[in-house]
């Protein structure tokens, strides 16, 4: 959605990256951070999301740090964005 690095996606003049997803039901996604990244994770729309192991409800936020991959099933349909950026 927003990035400095992806083609089509919205510029920003950070380094940062910003993604959007709507989850299905049952369904599971999955992002890798780099070394040295971490992000927050926002419950925007519709009902819980287990994040590695953690229940996450509608409209609740995560910060994710010391993590190499972020694993997210959604319980209920549910819309998700992911801020990405570096932990200094």
């Amino acid at each position: 959605m927003v990035s400095n690095e992806d083609p089509g996606s919205l510029p920003i003049a950070s380094d940062a990256k910003v993604y959007s997803c709507f989850l299905q039901k049952g369904k599971t996604v999955a992002y890798p951070f780099k070394e040295g990244y971490g992000g927050y994770l926002y419950a925007v729309e519709g009902g819980s999301v287990s994040v590695n192991g953690q229940t996450l409800h509608h409209l609740d936020a995560a910060m994710i740090r010391q993590t190499a991959e972020l694993s997210i099933t959604a319980e209920d349909e549910a819309e998700l964005l992911l801020v990405v950026v570096p932990l200094q």
